[in-house]
């Protein structure tokens, strides 16, 4: 990387000509890593920047609140652009908060719907979930022992459990072929 000698470099203008995000990020006491990564694909120099809780100045913690509702409260709004070639008006249309609220809504009704009624449904012991359908478990154990009854009839006759078998692999191998 070409680096200029420290006293070649003009700070005011390198910082008059840093992005915005950056610029509130030194703002708010962050600092920035040695080095940088030329991203080709994109066209862009990446940088660290490390901004510690304890680092951001009290100003902003009167102003904008605890770090944790300002990171909240603004860092979607900051990163949405650098993400999303769309309009933030058009992100905030009703339209396009419905589409993304409805399942939300649709969750808390049947949360709310499961609070209220809950009690009518049949309980499950904790860490049994076979006990959820016995009807399933009845069909598997049923099934299980007719599979027995199966091989064991077929192990009486290994002429037509061989027969059985070519029949499968020349049915599998002319279904093969005729595709």
């Amino acid at each position: 990387m070409n680096m200029l000698p420290a006293d070649a470099v003009n700070a005011r203008a390198a910082l008059k000509a840093l992005p915005p995000l950056i610029k509130g990020y030194l703002r708010l006491g962050a600092y920035i890593g040695d080095g940088a990564v030329i991203d080709h694909q994109f066209g862009t120099t990446d940088v660290l920047i490390i901004l510690p809780v304890e680092a951001i100045r009290t100003r902003y913690f009167a102003h904008f609140g605890a770090p944790d509702e300002l990171a909240s409260a603004v860092v979607p709004w900051v990163l949405y652009s650098s993400v999303t070639d769309d309009l933030l008006r058009d992100t905030l249309a009703l339209a396009e908060i419905w589409e993304a609220l409805w399942p939300v809504l649709l969750g808390a009704l049947a949360s709310l719907a499961l609070w209220r009624w809950g009690r009518i449904l049949p309980r499950i012991p904790a860490g049994d979930l076979l006990a959820a359908d016995k009807g399933l478990v009845r069909l598997a154990s049923a099934s299980g022992a007719a599979m027995e009854k199966i091989d064991e009839h077929l192990r009486e006759w290994p002429l037509a459990s061989a027969m059985l078998l070519g029949l499968a692999i020349l049915l599998s191998v002319s279904t093969f072929l005729g595709r």
